[in-house]
């Protein structure tokens, strides 16, 4: 099923802050040492305007943020999501619908920040 999205994150708080429930990402795995995150993304999810929200979009999104040498580099962004993307080392798109973020040093709080909307992804067409 096709959802439309406008600012959403990967991942979310359920209700009362208990647990982690699907946002953009329906599923997602960390390495044992807490240094590789892997996101497998909703299938056929489309932000407003229609441009997919694929891997490309959510690897679009985190380097904008983290990246200086990003074409769109949002130096606001990258202050508000320092914690966030700290030790960042790349984001890979494993296939369109699965995205890969490594850090240099083990995060393994790295999914608690992501739920916050800070880190919400929106449509690179759009950006």
């Amino acid at each position: 099923m096709t959802r439309a999205v406008g600012y959403e994150p990967l991942i979310r708080w359920t209700p009362g802050w208990t647990e982690m429930q699907p946002g953009v990402a329906e599923s997602w795995t960390a390495s044992p040492d807490a240094k590789v995150y892997t996101f497998k993304l909703r299938p056929g999810v489309k932000f407003h305007d229609g441009t997919p929200c694929d891997a490309e979009a959510i690897k679009f999104n985190i380097e904008r943020n983290w990246n200086p040498n990003h074409p769109q580099y949002h130096k606001a962004g990258a202050g508000a999501n320092a914690l966030g993307y700290k030790d960042l080392d790349k984001v890979e798109v494993v296939d369109a619908s699965t995205v890969r973020v490594t850090h240099k040093a083990p995060f393994a709080d790295f999914l608690n920040v992501l739920a916050f909307g800070t880190y919400s992804i929106g449509s690179p067409t759009q950006i």
